[in-house]
């Protein structure tokens, strides 16, 4: 190796060990900040604790029905790992639980997330609508969007629409009323006894 060639690699060293080292200092504002989030952190976990398993029911529900805020949906990640039972509960005069209305606002991290807590996607409210039901809401009220990872999630469970259930029949209508071409054909391919078929023709 010629001298030039190790006083580079000399130079790229000592600019590497500077580089650590200035990323590695904290200023006291940094510092300062994180400490601040932390006591935040630990103050919203004492508050949870305090709070009785109504009231944290009440604040996930909250938190569900707004979920397409980001606050609320980190509210609802804290409030289901405190208390993941409370996930299928139903409140209010329609029997909706938070996972429906997580399921209702399209939220796919949130329903991804409260499915591995152990959300129950065949829980039905009081007019029989499933989560598949409360997820083709958004769908329904948001026609441009298109990606139905939530709807095949909730269909990898289990959870369908049967053909002979009165639901199928309204949201079928509802998607060609809308004209929304992709969703028709997602219920159309995706009811029960498609389903079915389609794995018993498998080998």
């Amino acid at each position: 190796m010629d001298i030039s060639k190790i006083q580079i690699a000399i130079v790229l060293f000592v600019i590497g060990k500077y580089y650590n080292i200035v990323k590695s200092i904290v200023t006291p504002f940094e510092k300062s900040k994180q400490k601040y989030s932390s006591n935040q952190c630990i103050l919203k976990q004492k508050i949870v604790e305090t709070m009785s398993h109504k009231e944290i029911l009440l604040k996930l529900y909250e938190a569900a029905d707004k979920c397409y805020m980001k606050v609320y949906a980190l509210r609802c990640i804290r409030l289901t790992n405190y208390c993941p039972y409370l996930i299928n509960i139903p409140h209010g005069p329609d029997g909706y639980t938070p996972f429906h209305k997580v399921c209702f606002h399209g939220n796919t991290c949130l329903i991804e997330y409260m499915l591995a807590k152990g959300a129950n996607p065949f829980l039905t409210t009081y007019t029989g609508e499933n989560a598949i039901c409360m997820a083709l809401y958004f769908f329904l009220n948001h026609p441009n969007n298109n990606d139905f990872t939530c709807l095949d999630i909730l269909c990898e469970t289990g959870c369908h629409l049967d053909i002979s259930n009165i639901h199928y029949d309204i949201f079928l209508k509802a998607a060609l009323n809308n004209h929304n071409k992709l969703l028709t054909e997602w219920i159309l391919v995706h009811n029960k006894i498609n389903i079915l078929s389609r794995s018993y023709s498998e080998p």
